[in-house]
């Protein structure tokens, strides 16, 4: 529960584990479509860069994306 207000103290609104991300907006870049081979993270590092997304909309955890304003999505 106390990490949960840290997140969202912290303006991210939303978070996924990497695979579960991937798996939703893999269509969303060229790179990643149809078949991602690789680390979950960088499928999803692909996925941002792809949808020019700004640096400091997103941070990235150690199994989770974290995502500031979930209208980018």
């Amino acid at each position: 529960l106390l990490e949960n207000v840290r997140v969202r103290r912290a303006g991210y609104a939303f978070r996924q584990i990497y695979p579960q991300f991937l798996f939703r907006y893999k269509m969303l870049a060229s790179k990643t479509w149809p078949q991602w081979v690789g680390e979950p993270k960088a499928g999803v590092e692909k996925i941002l860069e792809a949808q020019n997304i700004p640096q400091e909309e997103f941070a990235f955890g150690k199994t989770k994306i974290f995502i500031r304003n979930p209208r980018l999505l």
